[in-house]
């Protein structure tokens, strides 16, 4: 993982390491939603909490997530 505390957006995948994805964007990032790349392979989207609309979620909502079947 990079650091990248000064760009708008993160696109990360979302597995093993959304521990870490929470540990180092949580407090400057929301959770704008999971998307579906293919089947097994899903990647989240963070945007900046001061650009991110009212509707994103914090960050920590990654765990709640459920992959559509």
């Amino acid at each position: 993982m990079v650091d990248v505390n000064a760009d708008e957006m993160i696109i990360a995948k979302k597995g093993p390491q959304d521990a870490e994805v929470i540990r180092r964007y949580g407090a400057l990032y929301d959770l704008d939603g999971v998307y579906r790349l293919r089947p097994g392979v899903d990647l989240m989207l963070l945007v900046r909490k001061n650009l991110a609309d009212p509707d994103a979620q914090d960050a920590y909502k990654i765990n709640e997530y459920i992959p559509p079947k």
